[in-house]
């Protein structure tokens, strides 16, 4: 996601010795013209197989550890996260002012309690976060 000049791209962890993943996530910033890190985030719990939704200001991530995240695109600093009822696999959509976010499905595995989350961008009201 190219977001306030920056390029955000995650990496999912993995043991040199063995080549399998290890259950953490990085979201790094980047220079889009040099390629040079901006920021690295706190690492992440799960891995991260969705692409980041973002807004001016504000990165958005979640993992199939069901970690929602909302990320400052200045520091890579989370602003809040929030634990979903399930996994998540899919990025956010982000229309009118709302963020989605689907979750219950992942990748490599079956279905479990799912729904759509949403949030309003800005304020909190009942059961939101603010992003």
């Amino acid at each position: 996601m190219l977001v306030d000049g920056k390029l955000v791209v995650v990496s999912n962890v993995g043991n040199p010795a063995t080549n399998a993943p290890t259950n953490v996530a990085r979201v790094f910033a980047l220079d889009p013209a040099s390629g040079s890190i901006r920021w690295v985030a706190e690492d992440f719990p799960g891995r991260i197989f969705a692409p980041v939704g973002a807004v001016p200001g504000v990165a958005f991530v979640g993992t199939d550890a069901g970690t929602l995240a909302a990320l400052d695109m200045r520091t890579g600093r989370r602003l809040w996260t929030w634990d979903a009822p399930a996994r998540t696999g899919c990025g956010p959509s982000i229309v009118n002012g709302r963020v989605l976010w689907g979750s219950g499905f992942t990748l490599f595995s079956g279905p479990g309690p799912c729904g759509v989350i949403s949030f309003v961008l800005g304020r909190r009201e009942r059961g939101q976060a603010r992003g």
